[in-house]
């Protein structure tokens, strides 16, 4: 009886005188020159030949499919680990440790721990990408600003602390002007959390806001991950997350960073740090990081000191973070401002 095989690519014709599977076995290894270990699998129309009965049903001419397996890649195969399903304490564990394996330990796991991101961060940023003409510093200095904050280890402490996790930090587009006109918005928190904006740029388009002058900004707008109202909660919340971030404040922070170079506006090109010794009180240098000259009357006493001023309380003679509550015109004249909540 003839028949045609096929074993991968190659095709052979067999003529079996005995119709035993042991006599197809051997023909099939003949033909194909194969070892005596190999482990045939012999397939008619899809079904497994294995027993004698089956190869005499065949008829002449029939065609078959072979595949073939060496002892030692079959030893492989049965002695390969099993896969299987992980439970959940392994995966907390792998997402930990960053590993595939077991825990690691000693100086490799003190290793891996400081390699590991905070888990309460600002999750991403987003300067704002399209610029009216005539619009400096560019989008990569903006971006440069808001990685610094987002990187301030005294924010970030401050979030660690109070668990506070921000899905953005975003630039706010530069509407309305500090001290002129009647609503002028210097941040937004958006459902809690979700995303933070920030009036990064001056009022003239012309240079970036001091770093020191977001901070407190910065602050205000995470207290509203908590409160979203202005009432005596807030302000002793953010009164008090101002308090640690002073705290945790490390010297030198960002002042060796882009607030050195940036040239900001005219009255902002060196930097001023809030309730720095290079301002009289925190209200000359919040006013001289929005733009505007410091602005006083007898009337109007100006605090000893940076502990002097509760930057929250828009009540106090010096103002609230937005800043305009010191501007050059006088006070009589200030319209209303607003720091929203979202």
């Amino acid at each position: 009886m003839n028949l045609q095989c096929k074993l991968g690519s190659r095709n052979a014709s067999l003529k079996l005188a005995d119709q035993s599977i042991d006599a197809l076995r051997a023909a099939i290894r003949e033909a194909f020159e194969l070892e005596e270990d190999a482990e045939l699998k012999i397939l008619a129309k899809g079904k497994a030949l294995s027993t004698d009965s089956q190869v005499s049903t065949l008829a002449a001419g029939s065609k078959l499919m072979v595949m073939s397996s060496k002892r030692a890649e079959r030893a492989a195969v049965d002695e390969a680990p099993r896969e299987r399903m992980r439970g959940f304490e392994e995966d907390d564990l792998r997402q930990r440790t960053g590993s595939v394996g077991k825990a690691l330990t000693g100086s490799a796991a003190a290793y891996k721990t400081r390699s590991v991101g905070p888990t309460y961060k600002f999750h991403a940023l987003k300067p704002l990408s399209v610029l009216p003409p005539g619009v400096t510093p560019g989008v990569s200095a903006v971006q440069q600003r808001l990685k610094e904050l987002s990187e301030d280890p005294a924010i970030l402490g401050v979030m660690k602390k109070h668990q506070f996790q921000i899905g953005c930090l975003s630039e706010m587009p530069p509407e309305g002007q500090v001290g002129v006109d009647s609503e002028c918005i210097m941040g937004l928190n958006k459902n809690a959390g979700q995303e933070i904006l920030l009036r990064v740029r001056t009022d003239d388009g012309q240079g970036l806001r001091s770093y020191q002058s977001l901070v407190p900004v910065l602050l205000h707008e995470l207290t509203h991950n908590v409160w979203s109202g202005h009432d005596n909660n807030f302000k002793t919340l953010c009164s008090q997350l101002n308090r640690e971030y002073k705290e945790l404040q490390e010297p030198g922070y960002p002042a060796t960073r882009s607030d050195a170079s940036a040239s900001g506006s005219s009255e902002d090109a060196a930097g001023h740090v809030l309730g720095g010794s290079s301002a009289a009180s925190m209200a000359e240098a919040r006013a001289k990081a929005f733009g505007f000259a410091f602005y006083t009357t007898p009337s109007t006493p100006v605090p000893a000191s940076a502990e002097d001023v509760d930057v929250t309380d828009a009540e106090a003679n010096t103002g609230c973070v937005c800043g305009m509550c010191v501007i050059t015109i006088r006070p009589s004249e200030c319209g209303s401002c607003k720091v929203a909540e979202g």
